[in-house]
């Protein structure tokens, strides 16, 4: 048997052979993933600052797909659709939770009575 070959401490779990390890600076997962692949969130904050045309009071004006998604929740919470009014609603509560302000904002305590009567339409 060869030097090589002899374990010097005992070979088991969590201890694997010497020469079976990786080597200093070889990667465990040398294909990995590739620079500049992006990640849902990256995709999605792209997406969401393109640009899209809208007609407003007969105008044409360009804005957002993000700027035009929360128009058009605001527009379906006013047409009184509940389903967007309780989504409305809830994000303007996690809006208000990250400012920590209660100026200007709509007390949580009428956010809570509505929700209920929304809870209420919904069944």
């Amino acid at each position: 048997m060869a030097d090589e070959d002899k374990p010097e401490y005992a070979v088991g779990f969590g201890k694997p052979p010497r020469r079976t390890r990786f080597c200093k600076g070889q990667s465990g997962n040398p294909k990995g993933r590739p620079r500049g692949a992006k990640n849902l969130a990256t995709l999605m904050e792209k997406v969401l600052k393109e640009p899209v045309v809208i007609s407003e009071n007969g105008k044409r004006r360009r804005i957002t797909k993000r700027e035009a998604l929360i128009k058009q929740l605001v527009n379906k919470a006013i047409a009184g659709d509940p389903r967007s009014i309780k989504l409305l609603f809830a994000e303007l509560r996690e809006i208000d939770d990250r400012l920590e302000t209660d100026e200007g904002g709509i007390p949580l305590e009428v956010i809570r009575r509505i929700m209920a009567r929304v809870d209420g339409e919904d069944a």
